[in-house]
């Protein structure tokens, strides 16, 4: 496992709307972090203005017509759908006597899913939360009631709402990156280890990721379930922030071994360049 030292402190971000005050919930502000931040750490490592200009150039240049699909129409980034789960397997008063989580109808007093849905966020439509929780197959529909299939909420597939869950995975994982290269002795870091292998081999990726779906969403579970506690346990007037926890894995891209070699041939040529222009001022 790694873990990536802290070195300097990062600039502080606290994006404001027009009146002044902390615009979290605008796409805009956010994409704007997301830039502002990503650029820093393309910047730490090593990179130019020139080249993050021509990168991003060539970035858009990629993207697809359509795919912002209906993102931008969206009413709401529906980025707190995965509490209602949350609280609906974990509060005493939505499950019965063995805490398995109770059929709930749509609407009514509590117990009901919009007294959850409420409970969570009173702005949220609840339509499109149910929309949303039935499209990502959390929930099921039995007669007038609906059940939880899932305690997890899966996006993918969703539209609108995986797009504005990514984004936001995205600024948390940038913003924990930024946080932990101030000094240890300004602020206390946060949790960012990493656990990779160079050699891994491809034959035993599929096994493996069935591992680590049981071993991470045990972990995931846990973690909601403390989260759960330590928010039951807020005094009126306390101060709260958006915490969260997140488990990813990645790997590098497998190439032929003839693409491989042309990118080295070429990379090889452009230095040679370079050093050729340097040698000649």
């Amino acid at each position: 496992m790694t873990h990536r030292p802290t070195t300097r402190r990062a600039a502080r971000y606290e994006p404001r709307d027009s009146k002044g005050g902390t615009a979290n919930d605008s796409l805009d502000v956010v994409v704007d972090e997301a830039m502002e931040r990503f650029v820093r750490v393309l910047v730490r490592r090593g990179a130019s203005q020139r080249a993050i200009q021509r990168a991003f150039r060539r970035a858009w240049l990629h993207v697809p017509r359509d795919a912002a699909e209906d993102s931008r129409r969206a009413s709401r980034e529906l980025i707190d759908v995965g509490h209602v789960l949350t609280l609906w397997f974990g509060d005493p008063f939505y499950v019965d006597a063995r805490g398995n989580p109770l059929p709930l109808p749509l609407r009514g007093p509590a117990p009901s899913l919009s007294s959850i849905i409420q409970h969570v966020d009173p702005s949220l439509d609840i339509t499109q939360v149910l929309k949303c929780l039935i499209r990502a197959d959390a929930v099921r529909r039995t007669g007038s009631r609906y059940s939880p299939r899932s305690r997890a909420v899966a996006f993918r597939g969703t539209g609108a709402p995986l797009h504005a869950r990514n984004l936001r995975a995205l600024l948390g994982m940038l913003r924990t990156l930024e946080h932990n290269l101030a000094p240890k002795d300004k602020v206390a870091p946060w949790f960012e280890y990493v656990a990779e292998n160079p050699r891994f081999p491809v034959s035993a990726r599929e096994p493996y990721d069935v591992g680590l779906r049981e071993d991470a969403m045990t972990f995931l579970r846990n973690q909601d379930s403390r989260m759960l506690s330590h928010q039951r346990k807020t005094k009126p007037g306390e101060p709260t922030v958006r915490m969260g926890v997140g488990v990813f894995r990645f790997e590098e891209e497998v190439l032929p071994e003839s693409t491989a070699m042309h990118r080295t041939k070429r990379a090889r040529s452009r230095s040679n360049r370079k050093k050729g222009r340097r040698r000649g001022r």
